[in-house]
């Protein structure tokens, strides 16, 4: 189980340098993007079977109490795209295209980062 979430580190990871890389292509996919219902509900989807699977895992990491936590927002975070509107969702979408792109390459850093303490706390 560790090394499924040390593989979504590694995804992150990936994700995290395209973002820092190509900031301006991944604002130009993410304009393109329309929230949908069936869209939604998949995003909603992903991140409560994700928090579930770092709270189930967390006792087998490094560092169980932090995973346990990052997992429990992770499913926060499910819930609060559950309870938004595609309207809300959207609008949360246009916000974040309109950042600068030093703000993306920060945003990217980050991502990086904690794609790496994931791998590193599973592994």
């Amino acid at each position: 189980m560790t090394y499924f979430i040390a593989f979504i580190g590694v995804l992150l990871c990936l994700i995290a340098s395209v973002i820092f890389l190509f900031p301006r292509t991944v604002v130009e996919l993410t304009q393109n993007l329309t929230v949908t219902t069936p869209l939604r509900l998949t995003a909603f989807g992903l991140r409560i079977a994700l928090g579930i699977l770092l709270v189930l895992a967390a006792d087998l990491t490094r560092l169980p109490l932090v995973i346990e936590i990052i997992g429990y927002l992770v499913i926060l975070g499910g819930i609060a795209v559950l309870l938004m509107s595609n309207r809300m969702l959207q609008s949360l979408i246009d916000w974040f295209v309109g950042w600068n792109l030093i703000a993306f390459r920060v945003a990217g850093i980050f991502a990086f980062l904690f794609g790496g303490f994931l791998i590193w706390a599973c592994i």
